[in-house]
């Protein structure tokens, strides 16, 4: 087992076999980011410095982590046995803003109408 100055066991990152035909989408400046961003959440988690996803009250769901990075949006867990931060997914996010989503010609008619 590895230690760090405080004795605990370092955290690692990995990427989960699901994620990787989406990895190959990426461009390469947005794959170098992600990978650093999980360097960073697995040094976070080695000092005890990591969020852990809240059970929400009264539905048997089960909350995931998240971050963005540029127009996308990157969904891991945290595996604390395993000591590991384990990317899940990473998608195109979409807008949140109504204004950036392209309305068709055809609905401004037949909205006119």
């Amino acid at each position: 087992m590895m230690l760090t100055g405080n004795n605990l066991a370092l955290f690692t990152s990995e990427i989960a076999p699901t994620a990787w035909k989406q990895i190959s989408r990426l461009p390469q400046d947005v794959y170098l980011a992600l990978l650093a961003r999980l360097r960073t959440l697995a040094s976070l988690a080695t000092v005890g410095r990591h969020p852990v996803p809240a059970p929400i009250r009264g539905a048997d769901l089960e909350t995931s982590l998240s971050f963005f990075l540029d127009d996308f949006a990157a969904l891991y867990e945290v595996d604390f046995q395993g000591r590991v931060i384990r990317l899940l997914e990473i998608a195109r996010r979409l807008p949140t803003d109504p204004l950036t989503v392209p309305v068709e010609k055809t609905e401004h008619r037949a909205a006119a109408r």
